[in-house]
């Protein structure tokens, strides 16, 4: 105990820098701890906003697909129609040849049809 006494401050200084260190590492333990947490939430949280962004992908590509094959249905619907409107045109323009052939008075019709007077000549 004399020895003590006599070193007091040496020993005091160890105690406490040893209760020192002791409150140091609980704290950086602590520290740590929250740390994870921390970064586990900010994990949590990505997962969520990548499962947001892979749902938001996959609803594109569905609209987009369904927009293709809309436009594809559409382009067939308008060729069918072309298809039919040019076979009426043929007809019509093989009647109206067929008209003329038959008739001979094809001057007489484009007249008729732009509106300008038919003048016959007696050549």
């Amino acid at each position: 105990m004399g020895w003590i006494k006599k070193k007091w401050k040496i020993v005091t200084g160890v105690i406490t820098g040893v209760i020192l260190s002791l409150l140091a590492a609980f704290s950086m333990m602590r520290q740590s701890r929250k740390q994870k947490d921390v970064l586990a939430n900010a994990n949590k949280l990505h997962e969520k906003e990548n499962q947001v962004n892979l749902n938001a992908m996959k609803d594109l590509d569905e609209g987009l697909t369904e927009l293709s094959s809309s436009k594809d249905s559409k382009i067939e619907e308008i060729n069918k129609n072309f298809e039919k409107d040019l076979d009426k045109l043929e007809k019509e323009k093989d009647e109206t040849a067929k008209s003329v052939k038959e008739g001979g008075n094809l001057g007489k019709k484009l007249a008729d049809v732009i509106g300008a007077d038919f003048v016959e000549t007696n050549d």
